[in-house]
């Protein structure tokens, strides 16, 4: 595709090739100790896309933009029984996911991304 061409050619078809994305139904995301049933969960070419309720008031959602230079590790799953997405994130985006949240109380639903306990 890219044959026979200049640095600055190959850098500008990269940069119009289509951005596609996967849209998921979860029936479940996990973040820490919190367990919710999201909207939709947004794979693209730039990151992960959700939505998820606050913890203390589940009519309200919080959109979360990953994007992959804060993902650690991504493993992705797809059998037919259970498809699972897990995400690792990188310290300083897990503590802003937990403020955004609203787990301020470690002993309530929590995140704690350098923790070796829940997920």
């Amino acid at each position: 595709m890219f044959e026979d061409k200049n640095s600055s050619d190959i850098a500008e078809q990269y940069l119009n090739l289509p951005r596609t994305a996967l849209t998921l139904e979860c029936q479940m995301i996990v973040i820490g100790s919190y367990k919710c049933i999201p909207q939709k969960v947004m794979i693209s070419y730039s990151g992960v896309r959700f939505d998820v309720p606050l913890v203390e008031d589940d009519t309200s959602f919080v959109t979360l933009d990953v994007k992959y230079r804060h993902v650690i590790k991504l493993l992705i799953n797809f059998e037919q029984t259970m498809p699972v997405l897990f995400l690792y994130m990188s310290p300083s985006t897990g503590t802003k996911i937990r403020e955004l949240l609203g787990m301020q109380d470690p002993k309530g639903p929590y995140y704690d991304p350098i923790g070796k306990g829940t997920t």
